[in-house]
């Protein structure tokens, strides 16, 4: 069965957007720790340190604040990456593979879009919570969606013409059951 619409997010945008709340933090992290050294909140650290027989000084506890805060938001980073482009959803004429999980369009109550929020404002994407039944799962939503409106609108196509077909065939085979059943 060929595909028909792929989703995945905008790789570059989400890069661009979390690098950029990266420096934020790492920017507020650095002003904060060099207003605490210049405060002598830091000299206080320092002393303490002393009393235990340890001599760090002031500049070293900030340049290990620093390097803490660049080291975790890395991480941060480079985990929200991951976990966010490996995300990928493929529409089917019948069904819905969202990320390995099949997902028939059986089972798909309503869909609804959200494009609140600051993320998808700067963005410019929206989000597609798809509420399900007769699954594990009652919900799946589908983030950093580009064109979320018109994306939207095929879906809700895809699922109309799959409903419409459905009830053709069912409707065929009741007919075909009570042509039978005369016989």
């Amino acid at each position: 069965m060929d595909k028909v619409m792929k989703i995945e997010p905008n790789k570059k945008k989400l890069l661009l957007f979390n690098l950029s709340k990266t420096f934020v933090i790492l920017l507020f992290i650095t002003g904060s720790t060099m207003a605490f050294k210049f405060a002598g909140i830091l000299n206080i650290f320092a002393e303490t340190f002393d009393s235990f027989g340890l001599e760090i000084s002031a500049d070293k506890i900030l340049f290990g604040i620093i390097l803490t805060a660049v080291v975790a938001t890395i991480v941060m980073l480079a985990f929200k990456y991951i976990t966010i482009t490996s995300k990928k959803y493929m529409f089917y004429d019948n069904k819905l593979d969202a990320n390995g999980k099949e997902i028939s369009y059986k089972n798909i109550l309503k869909i609804n879009l959200n494009k609140s929020g600051i993320e998808n404002k700067i963005l410019k994407t929206g989000s597609m919570s798809i509420e399900l039944t007769g699954m594990e799962e009652n919900k799946v939503t589908i983030d950093y969606v580009e064109n979320i409106d018109q994306v939207s609108n095929y879906f809700q196509n895809m699922l109309r013409n799959f409903k419409t077909r459905l009830y053709s065939q069912v409707s065929t085979q009741q007919r075909i059951g009570k042509t039978l059943d005369k016989l």
